[in-house]
This record gives structure tokens, C-alpha cells and sequence, in this order.
């Protein structure tokens, strides 16, 4: 049934005819989770306190306190963080997924970090030589080294950044010779 004007599902509610609307069920408020910045403790600190009243604590079991706090995020970032810097110790639980972490023999203040010191990188100027002498330090004489090689030898050297770029000042000031390796990724670089 039609009326002139009125689509269908109008006419007939006009004529009250029309089947009442079933209002769909109420969905249930979403969880709320912290905001960032808006919680009292930052993760690393609700990791290490969980960690320092207990002998060990599997991966999952810190996650479930992690939700329980409503953090937002993952808890695989921090625990990482946590490991690298020396703070928490992880071991692998044999026969299953995950990790068993504890605040064990490695654990010290963040301050003492030797793993925190030694990713601190220095600030610019700071270096004994600069970053084209250590460069052409490492080709001295009739020594031969490929890209690879020169920037592990740059990040060994405490140098944020890559050596890529002062490689190419170095090439185009002609103090170093270039020869691509062909189908490999990369160059091999003398002194010129």
C-alpha cells in the first residue's frame, strides 16, 4: 500500500499500520583504558613493582596484571625495554610459549646501566676524531672494506646515524675510491 507523496514504511505508520520498531539490544559500554599520560605509574614501574614482590612471573601472567591496570598498549614493548637496559632478566619457559621474567642478578638502577650507557649516544662535537678521520682511519694503507663492515664499525665507534653519508662526501672529495659489488648489496671502499 501506497499513499501519493508518502513512501510505504510512512503510510503506514500514518494509517498505523505499521509493525513497531524492535529496538536493538543495548550494547554493552566499551571498556575504558587509560589515556596516555593519565595513569599513575608509568609501565616500566608497573612491571618492576609486580616483579620485585614475587621470584618470577611468566609473560602471560604479567600481561593479565598489564590489562588489569588498563593499559592500552601491549606489554611486549616494555618488557623488552626492561631486558635490554639490564632491569628484568628473561628465560625461556622450555616446552611452551612465552618467557619467565624476575628481577634477577641483572637487575640494576637504570643509572648504572651498561647497556643504557652504552646506547647513549654522544652529542655532536663530542667525538675524538671526526667522522671522515675515523672513516679513513679504518682504510689505512691498502685496506679494503665494504659497506657492511665500515658500519659496524661506526656503530662500534658509539656513532648514531649511518656512514652512508659520509661515504659519499668522502667519494665525491675523491679521498676514497668506490667499486659496487656487483649483484650483492653494497660497495667495497680504499683509500684513493
Amino acid at each position: 500500500m501506497a499513499i501519493r507523496g508518502w513512501g510505504k514504511q510512512e503510510a503506514l505508520q500514518r494509517l498505523g499500520m505499521a509493525e513497531p520498531k524492535v529496538m536493538p539490544p543495548a550494547k554493552a559500554a566499551p571498556r575504558q583504558i587509560e589515556k596516555l599520560g593519565q595513569t599513575k605509574q608509568t609501565g616500566k614501574e608497573l612491571i618492576l613493582a609486580l616483579l620485585k614482590g614475587s621470584t618470577a612471573l611468566t609473560t602471560s601472567q604479567i600481561a593479565a596484571a598489564w590489562k588489569k591496570a588498563r593499559r592500552g598498549t601491549p606489554v611486549d614493548n616494555v618488557l623488552s625495554l626492561l631486558v635490554k637496559a639490564g632491569q628484568i632478566k628473561r628465560t625461556k619457559v622450555k616446552g611452551e610459549r612465552g618467557s619467565s621474567y624476575s628481577m634477577g642478578r641483572m637487575a640494576v638502577s637504570p643509572a648504572k646501566s651498561p647497556v643504557l650507557k652504552a646506547q647513549q649516544s654522544q652529542k655532536r662535537g663530542q667525538f675524538q676524531q671526526t667522522a671522515k678521520e675515523l672513516v679513513l682511519s679504518l682504510l689505512k694503507g691498502r685496506r679494503v672494506l665494504t659497506t657492511r663492515q665500515l658500519g659496524a664499525a661506526w656503530k662500534q665507534a658509539g656513532r648514531g646515524g649511518k656512514v652512508d653519508n659520509v661515504l659519499g662526501q668522502l667519494v665525491k672529495a675523491k679521498k676514497l675510491k668506490r667499486k659496487p659489488l656487483g649483484e650483492m648489496m653494497g660497495s667495497e671502499y680504499r683509500a684513493a
